[in-house]
């Protein structure tokens, strides 16, 4: 009776495996494509995927649909990377942080470029702007709100 027990276990945790490979296995894992690189940059269609910039905040990303956030934006804490918003919109942006904040808190050595930001919203905050709190050797380049 324990063998299957343990055997039915063990079928079940592949099953659940299997179920979730293909997202784990997809070019960039949690985005819609892409590697990261200036020439494949990760590739970003979803809210879930633009928060997921701060898990690699160094990387190349290119926007290709408008985004609604539903949620409070949590700020990227440092950004270096490049997110090219190709004229999409993001939509809703609202932070309310203590410290630096905005779309990302701190850029350093970053380019965020053709980007639009519609109705944004900032409370309560220290230092801050809708693209970024504080900017360090940054190239910010027809960004909209």
């Amino acid at each position: 009776m324990r063998k299957l027990i343990a055997w039915a276990m063990a079928v079940a945790l592949l099953a659940g495996c299997l179920a979730n490979m293909p997202a784990t296995l997809a070019a960039g894992a949690t985005f819609a494509g892409g590697n990261g690189s200036a020439e494949d940059p990760y590739r970003i269609r979803t809210e879930a995927q633009l928060y997921a910039i701060r898990d690699n905040p160094a990387a190349q990303y290119r926007l290709e649909a408008d985004i609604e956030l539903r949620e409070d934006w949590i700020p990227v804490p440092i950004f270096s990377g490049t997110f090219d918003g190709q004229g999409y919109t993001i939509r809703n942006l609202t932070v309310r942080e203590t410290d630096a904040a905005g779309f990302v808190a701190k850029g350093e050595g970053c380019v965020i470029r053709d980007v639009v930001f519609a109705d944004p919203s900032l409370a309560g905050i220290a230092s801050c702007g809708v693209v970024a709190g504080t900017l360090a050797e940054a190239s910010v380049t027809n960004v909209r709100i």
